[in-house]
């Protein structure tokens, strides 16, 4: 179920929601790192589809919509690592029967514009 709706929703139902276009991975990014503000515990997750706004974490312990995290992973193109802060914008716990993945799908803070601009120049290259 998606936190913060109260009724189960589908991947496709958020792409109305969004500010700007996204690309699905061909090959997951490792997100090596999702910090919670103030905490020293670390989360581990897969990057599914990445935007200039943000970005889709494929988790079966998602967290909560409103939280800040700090984020360290690859660049899609392969050209370094990436750090910056986002907060979660949605959730979407593991239920049976469900046909898209568990995760969450984070809005960046703080990310360079020049790198928020590569991304999406390498999400309309698609």
């Amino acid at each position: 179920m998606a936190s913060g709706k109260g009724v189960k929703e589908s991947e496709s139902s958020y792409v109305h929601l969004r500010a700007h276009r996204r690309r699905e991975l061909s090959s997951q990014i490792v997100v090596r790192r999702v910090k919670e503000s103030g905490t020293s515990g670390v989360f581990f997750g897969y990057a599914k589809m990445i935007g200039y706004g943000g970005m889709f974490v494929a988790s079966v312990s998602p967290k909560s919509v409103g939280e800040e995290v700090e984020l360290l992973f690859e660049a899609p193109d392969g050209s370094g690592e990436l750090h910056c802060n986002a907060v979660v914008v949605w959730q979407r716990e593991f239920e049976s029967g469900f046909k898209v993945e568990p995760g969450m799908g984070v809005k960046f803070i703080d990310l360079d514009e020049k790198v928020r601009k590569e991304i999406d120049d390498w999400v309309m290259r698609k």
